[in-house]
């Protein structure tokens, strides 16, 4: 992805726990709409997809430990251009 518009449908944020929400947003213009995004259930992450205004839809999908699921609903930044 990097120095190109490929842009991506699923996101899978597993890692340092501090970085999941500033990696999210550093990937956010190329995620295409409809993009799938999953990680832990995460205080600053969960904020963030649970507010529609950011651009996603989300659930918690249980499974042994809860994982939250976001779809992203808007054009990524870069449609808007």
């Amino acid at each position: 992805m990097a120095g190109g518009r490929a842009r991506s449908g699923f996101l899978f944020l597993d890692g340092w726990k501090h970085l999941c929400l500033p990696v999210l947003q550093l990937l956010e213009p190329r995620l295409a709409p409809g993009t799938l995004v999953v990680a832990d259930d995460l205080a600053t992450y969960l904020a963030h997809v649970r507010a529609t205004a950011n651009g996603y839809h989300s659930v918690t999908f249980p499974v042994a430990t809860a994982w939250r699921l976001a779809a992203a609903s808007r054009p990524s930044l870069s449609d808007l251009a």
